[in-house]
């Protein structure tokens, strides 16, 4: 700073620091001594000042006009990302340059300065007590100057005045009242009555305010909680909305990958079915053949062609039902208890359900529900369920078929709901999300379209399909919900 000042040839005051040779705060006022010659003027000296806050400054500071329990004047600037106290503190002995308060408790008085805020302000002082501040920047310095006081001593006389006041005009009213004579008892009278009138007018005027008072802030609290709620709503429907969009898109992409298929299938269907019937005429040609009954021997290979090719007939057949959409025209009215029956028993007698136990239920008495579906599709779909939890379970295990009405519009049915449960080995994590792809098989001799095939009929006939392994173990669950008919819909039928 000297050489500063002699470069310059300006007077300088340093800011508060402490001086190591006495230990003690110090301000340095540095003063150029110059000698001109002509216009030319140059430094031959400096004189250096050290100033002792302690002596003037700090008394100055720290005096309050009027006796006051908590009144404290404040120094202060900005040190990084605290403010630094310059001053001692009345509550806290020794602080000037040693105490320090981060600039993020911005209800704090001192931040407020050290940000270079002024005027007057409510807070919380450093020792956490509320207060009235006035805040003024020191020009020219990096310093700024805090008047505060807690606000409990600034309220606190208004309480004391009021009863001063009051006392006083019954003091007034009582040396009236013995002053006068027996006529003016009636002027007293009427002054006493006007100051009650008075006096219940203010209390009704307190009153209403604050009643207004708490009127606004019940409808601020209101309104922050319907913007809460119109937020939440619309968060809520933007989710709904984004979900649904995710769902459509991957709907659209399987439709195009069925209708690949579809096109893929009706090629290859068209090229393969005129050779398949072929070969099934000349084997079952071959098997009215006299030479063939009299050869036994060549019987079992007849009878694995004809297999075999009525698998790959039954496997072109799926393809196809795999790529068409189901026309709205063959929708009727199904009992949905008596297809399941059927289905059921359909089930059975195809062999497949041997050595174990299939039984049917429902949640309701009344079993008449109907749906509004293909019943051939329907059918079909029920079967697969059947046949893919019977293909999964172990001998003598139990398969239930169990029928419930679920609601999705308040109190309206509008879907029923089919079950199949089985106790089989269940379906491992990592190929559950792939069960409805076509193709995609983990049983040996599976073509991988029996359950692509449900998926694909359920979602054109208005419903949704969804598997899951039972909890606890064992066996998994497969869901069907088809939309109900509707009771003009059976008034129709």
């Amino acid at each position: 700073m000297v050489a500063t000042a002699s470069a310059q040839k300006k007077v300088f005051l340093s800011d508060f620091h402490f001086d190591t040779s006495s230990n003690s705060i110090d301000i340095n006022l540095v003063i150029p001594i110059l000698s001109s010659t002509g216009n030319h003027s140059t430094c031959v000296a400096v004189l250096l000042l050290a100033i002792d806050p302690h002596t003037f400054l700090y008394p100055l500071i720290q005096s309050w006009p009027t006796p006051s329990t908590s009144g404290e004047t404040l120094l202060v600037k900005r040190d990084g990302n605290d403010v630094l106290f310059l001053s001692n503190l009345r509550f806290r002995k020794n602080s000037a340059l040693r105490f320090r308060k981060p600039l993020t408790q911005n209800t704090m008085p001192a931040a407020r300065a050290a940000l270079g805020q002024e005027g007057i302000f409510d807070g919380i002082d450093y020792r956490g007590a509320p207060v009235l501040t006035v805040i003024r920047r020191i020009p020219d310095s990096p310093w700024a100057m805090i008047t505060k006081i807690d606000s409990s001593e600034i309220y606190a006389p208004i309480s004391k005045r009021i009863s001063y006041v009051a006392a006083c005009a019954v003091m007034l009213l009582v040396s009236i009242w013995l002053g006068v004579s027996l006529w003016w008892f009636r002027k007293r009278e009427t002054y006493q009555r006007m100051l009650y009138q008075t006096e219940l007018k203010l209390n009704d005027d307190l009153r209403k305010a604050e009643l207004s008072l708490q009127e606004a802030h019940g409808l601020l609290e209101q309104r922050v909680t319907q913007r809460t709620q119109e937020l939440s709503d619309a968060n809520a429907k933007l989710r709904q909305q984004i979900i649904a969009r995710e769902q459509l898109e991957k709907r659209l992409l399987e439709a195009k990958k069925l209708e690949s298929i579809g096109q893929i299938a009706g090629g290859v269907a068209h090229e393969v079915r005129n050779p398949l019937n072929a070969i099934l005429s000349v084997t079952e040609a071959l098997f009215r053949e006299q030479e063939i009954e009299n050869n036994p021997e060549y019987k079992p290979y007849l009878v694995h062609v004809r297999t075999q090719v009525s698998r790959l007939a039954h496997l072109m057949n799926d393809l196809l039902e795999l790529g068409k959409p189901i026309p709205a025209s063959t929708f009727q009215n199904i009992p949905l208890f008596d297809l399941c029956a059927e289905t059921l028993d359909l089930w059975k007698s195809s062999g497949m359900a041997v050595n174990k136990r299939a039984v049917l239920s429902s949640d309701h008495e009344n079993t008449g529900a109907q749906v509004l579906a293909d019943k051939l599709k329907l059918q079909q779909v029920v079967f697969n369920l059947l046949e893919n939890a019977g293909n999964n379970s172990p001998k003598g295990s139990k398969i239930k078929l169990h029928l419930k009405e679920s609601d999705s519009n308040g109190s309206t049915n509008t879907m029923a709901t089919v079950l199949i449960i089985d106790e089989g080995r269940g379906i491992s994590a990592d190929k559950i999300e792939r069960i409805f792809d076509p193709f995609y098989s983990d049983r040996k001799g599976g073509t991988g379209l029996g359950l692509a095939l449900v998926k694909h009929f359920i979602e054109n006939m208005g419903g949704t399909v969804r598997i899951w392994n039972n909890d606890p173990p064992p066996g998994c669950t497969a869901e069907i919900r088809i939309p109900l008919a509707t009771q003009k819909q059976e008034e129709q039928v």
